[in-house]
């Protein structure tokens, strides 16, 4: 939405290249390189929000189940389809 907004930047293009590049060479490596740095990218998130969910429960500021619900979800789908996409998770 930043690129549409305003105008692109390198790093926007930068990011479209890299994340077109799989559709373009189409080499297994490079799906399991691409995906294992998006796993890992899912995993940081899901634990930023894990302790931070934990943090607010310890200082009783529960926060709606929505604001972390959203937050799990945005971590784990992402994790899910790059663990397809590294082979680690096979789906016949």
């Amino acid at each position: 939405m930043d690129s549409i907004n305003t105008r692109f930047t390198f790093f926007d293009i930068f990011f479209v290249i890299l994340a077109a590049l799989p559709l373009l060479v189409n080499k297994k490596w490079l799906y399991q390189l691409l995906g294992g740095i998006i796993s890992f990218s899912s995993l940081y998130v899901f634990f930023a929000v894990f302790l931070s969910n934990t943090k607010d429960w310890q200082q009783a500021q529960l926060q709606p189940l929505w604001t972390y619900g959203m937050g799990y979800v945005l971590s784990l789908i992402p994790l899910s389809s790059c663990l397809i996409m590294t082979g680690i998770i096979n789906i016949n």
